[in-house]
C-alpha cells in the first residue's frame, strides 16, 4: 500500500532528504511537523511503513514483525510512533544488530519518552529534531520565494530587502503566527480545520504524556 505524501515539501524537509545515507536514525518532532513525510520522501528503496500505535501493530513485536519484513526481502523500517511498541528500544537495537544490511528509521512525536528510552540506541538510531515551521518555510509554501537564513541580531537593510520586495512581511508574519506553524495549514482543504487540528494535537500530546506518567507511578 502508497501512502500519500504532499506534492509540496516544507524547506527543512527538503534540506535534509540524507537519511538515504545513514542506517539508522531517531526523528522527533510535535505531532503535525512532518515527520512521516520525511520518512517516506527520504528513499526509494523497498520499505515496510507502519506506525507502532496501530492496534495490528500492538499485537506483535517489532522484533517480529522487523524479521519477517526483512525475510519478505524489504530493505528497511519506517516507523512512525515508536515508543507504543512494547519494549521499542530493546526490539530495535535487536533488529538493527541482527540485520547488519537492513536500515531502520524511526520517529515520534514524544520527546521526553525518546529521552528515557533511546540512550542505547544513540550511536545505532543518532536523534534528529524535527523544529515547527519556521516563517521563512512559511513563506516558501505560501509562494513568496525562497530566502536563505537570517543570522541571529538585527539583521541588515540588504538581508531583508528581498523580503519587503516580495512579501507583505508584517501581514504574512501575523498570519503565520495564527496558522502557519505547522506545514499542513498549506493544503487548502485543512486550512479551515487548523485550529481544531491543532487542539487535538495538543490533546493527544497530553493524553499520552499523562498516561506515561501514570504508568512510572504505579510501575
Amino acid at each position: 500500500m502508497r501512502v500519500a505524501q504532499p506534492q509540496v515539501l516544507r524547506p527543512w524537509t527538503r534540506e535534509h532528504l540524507i537519511l538515504e545515507k545513514t542506517r539508522g536514525v531517531l526523528i522527533s518532532g510535535q505531532r503535525g511537523v512532518g515527520k512521516t513525510t520525511l520518512l517516506l520522501a527520504s528513499t526509494q528503496r523497498k520499505t515496510l511503513y507502519f506506525s507502532a500505535d496501530n492496534p495490528l501493530v500492538s499485537a506483535h513485536t517489532l522484533s517480529d514483525l522487523g524479521a519477517a519484513a526483512f525475510a519478505a526481502g524489504i530493505e528497511g523500517l519506517l516507523i512512525d510512533e515508536v515508543h507504543h511498541a512494547r519494549d521499542w528500544s530493546v526490539q530495535i537495537k535487536s533488529l538493527y544488530d541482527s540485520h547488519p544490511r537492513k536500515f531502520i528509521w524511526a520517529s515520534d512525536s514524544s520527546s521526553l519518552i525518546l529521552r528515557e528510552g533511546a540512550s542505547d540506541l544513540s550511536r545505532r538510531l543518532p536523534r534528529l529534531d524535527m523544529p515547527l515551521l519556521s516563517f521563512r518555510e512559511y513563506l516558501a509554501l505560501i509562494g513568496a520565494g525562497d530566502h536563505p537564513a537570517l543570522p541571529l541580531g538585527v539583521p541588515s537593510l540588504r538581508d531583508i530587502k528581498p523580503l519587503l520586495d516580495r512579501t507583505s512581511l508584517l501581514a504574512d508574519f501575523a498570519r503565520y503566527r495564527s496558522q502557519g506553524m505547522r506545514p499542513f495549514f498549506w493544503r487548502g482543504s485543512m486550512r479551515p480545520r487548523y485550529w481544531p487540528r491543532s487542539k487535538n494535537i495538543y490533546i493527544m500530546t497530553c493524553l499520552s504524556l499523562c498516561r506515561k506518567s501514570r504508568k512510572t507511578i504505579w510501575a
